[in-house]
């Protein structure tokens, strides 16, 4: 007797979700295979890179779109400046160090003054590389500051080019302000890599 047609239906089904599930299961062990073999290349690369940074080096993931992660800031201070007729300046300077391993450009750096409720009553933002001497924040007006902090000046340049582990001067210059100042803080928004020769700094 021939099985029922439910039966037949049944039994020319089946194989093919078989196979379906078998590949299926095959291409998940390949690629967890391809995981771990990448990972484990990663952290054996770069053994100081934290368990996060690497998961998102496995899959392709830019966890420093911006390029701000490794440019450290060292020796920053912030105090007053007098400027007459203008009054106060407030004035923070410092260093950024290049820690990526290519030479970076366009470093871009933020500055924020806070009063005592914590609420920022000023910002300012500028590119690493250039810095102002006493006699020149004595003299010059906060227009001709200005003028040179956005690099339109033979004296300093924009595209300042950090190599590896090299560092460059900045400064934010704040003009005077009525508000109470309590705190200020900087930040770096970020950096570019230098496809060209290196230039100003080496």
């Amino acid at each position: 007797d021939l099985p029922p047609e439910e039966d037949l239906r049944a039994a020319f089904q089946e194989p093919p979700k078989r196979r379906v599930g078998g590949m299926i299961g095959f291409f998940l062990l390949l690629l967890l295979l391809v995981v771990t073999v990448r990972y484990s290349y990663l952290q054996l690369m770069q053994p100081e890179q934290e368990f996060g940074e690497i998961a998102k080096k496995v899959f392709f993931l830019d966890s420093d779109p911006r390029g701000a992660k490794k440019i450290r800031l060292q020796e920053v201070k912030g105090y007053f400046k007098d400027h007459s007729p203008e009054g106060r300046f407030f004035v923070v300077e410092g260093k950024v160090v290049n820690g990526y391993n290519d030479h970076r450009e366009a470093i871009r750096l933020r500055g924020n003054l806070k009063n005592a409720a914590q609420q920022v009553v000023a910002t300012r933002e500028v590119e690493a590389g250039w810095s102002l001497n006493p006699e020149e924040l004595d003299s010059l007006s906060f227009p001709e500051i200005n003028t040179l902090a956005a690099g339109q000046s033979p004296r300093f340049s924009s595209r300042v080019r950090l190599a590896p582990a090299s560092s460059a001067p900045f400064m934010l210059i704040f003009a005077p302000s009525s508000q109470p100042l309590a705190e200020f803080s900087v930040e770096v928004v970020g950096s570019k890599r230098s496809v060209t020769a290196p230039g100003l700094i080496q």
